[in-house]
């Protein structure tokens, strides 16, 4: 496993990881995002939608960055435009056979309710595997409680076609299909543990989330605006934290060949995930 960092022509620097598998970059000067998530085989294709290193317009964005992005906000707000001013720093990190980047934050000033908090966003992943883990923590450094909501958004490149296909548990727990139309603007069910979506024009694989969180009331959602953007959403809509208190939100990111290896990962134990047995992208027998 490699992680190496660089600098493009506007001196934006940026991590690139390399676990064997998977390739993952993401910028502490981009809004501490992650804006792009392949495979070796198939470098050329991104499965998140960006349009990094630019910020711009995009359907009802005013500046979207796009990518795999975590977000502190207060309860009041949808979007921070503060939020993504934040100044971060970086590490590189490795805790026992996880491996990847911290981008920590300076301390939050802007917003009264939000005042001494930081946010310390972890990119993590294990070798030879097709996984990532997005580790959101909040910690109080004020001298008094706060209360925020905490947010992982990950947006998706589409084929803009009804061709894509949406994964979620339904209600019966069994998997749910979803397809959409032009113009769909649809939710699927509020509390999931796992999602995943399929799109066979670009590439053989499905990108799942599994989510974890302590708190009862995190949820995870698709949603598909005019066929040109989908992503994945977890939140914890009330967190309320004690002084020198922190709170995780964490999300992993899987790729696989078949949809339904992704749904196991949704009640899995992290401490006890072992790469050894994960074999879910299949490619053993390409390997020479």
């Amino acid at each position: 496993m490699t992680i190496s960092s660089s600098k493009n022509k506007d001196d934006l620097e940026s991590f690139e990881l390399n676990n064997g598998q998977l390739l993952f970059r993401a910028s502490h000067q981009f809004s501490a995002a992650l804006f792009y998530l392949g495979t070796l085989k198939e470098p050329a294709h991104n499965y998140l939608k960006t349009f990094y290193p630019e910020v711009r317009p995009f359907l009802y964005h005013e500046r979207f960055y796009g990518g795999i992005l975590p977000i502190v906000l207060s309860i009041s707000k949808w979007r921070s435009r503060e939020f993504h001013q934040l100044q971060f720093t970086t590490r590189k990190i490795k805790k026992q056979q996880w491996a990847g980047v911290v981008f920590e934050s300076e301390i939050i000033k802007y917003d009264e309710s939000l005042k001494g908090l930081k946010a310390i966003i972890s990119y993590l992943t294990l070798p030879e595997s097709p996984l990532l883990l997005v580790d959101l923590e909040v910690k109080n450094e004020s001298k008094t409680k706060r209360k925020f909501k905490s947010r992982i958004i990950a947006n998706l490149n589409t084929s803009g076609t009804p061709n894509d296909m949406f994964y979620c548990e339904g209600v019966d727990g069994r998997p749910q299909v979803m397809q959409y139309s032009d113009h769909d603007a649809s939710i699927g069910p509020s509390v999931n543990q796992h999602v995943a979506i399929h799109v066979p024009s670009h590439a053989p694989y499905s990108l799942g989330m599994a989510l974890w969180s302590s708190r009862p009331r995190a949820r995870v959602e698709v949603l598909n605006m005019n066929l040109s953007l989908a992503f994945f959403f977890s939140e914890q809509p009330l967190v309320n934290i004690a002084t020198d208190e922190s709170h995780h939100l964490r999300a992993l990111f899987i790729l696989a060949k078949d949809h339904q290896a992704i749904f196991p990962f949704g009640t899995v134990d992290l401490s006890k995930l072992s790469y050894t047995c994960m074999k879910i992208l299949d490619d053993s027998k390409d390997r020479s």
